[in-house]
């Protein structure tokens, strides 16, 4: 999945942020991390548009974007950017 792709990409961001001291490495795992976010809200339209139009196996995907939804975007995107000691 290139969700969980993107997030690997935040973990190695991560790291190189914590190992340098450079002023815009926090930019780059904010990036990282609202990509994964706006990759999720797509996710949920096409997935609602798949339950709207009735077609098989639309709700199982909605409710699976729901979840990833609850994990990229409340806990990666925004409960981790603050709590993150930049």
């Amino acid at each position: 999945c290139l969700l969980s792709r993107g997030l690997g990409d935040v973990y190695k961001r991560q790291i190189f942020h914590i190992e340098n001291e450079y002023s815009w490495t926090p930019i780059l795992v904010v990036g990282v991390l609202l990509l994964a976010c706006i990759g999720n809200i797509l996710m949920g339209l096409l997935a609602y548009s798949a339950y709207a139009d009735e077609l098989p196996g639309g709700g199982k995907m909605l409710l699976g974007s729901i979840f990833l939804g609850i994990q990229c975007i409340l806990f990666d995107g925004i409960y981790w950017n603050l709590k993150f000691p930049w």
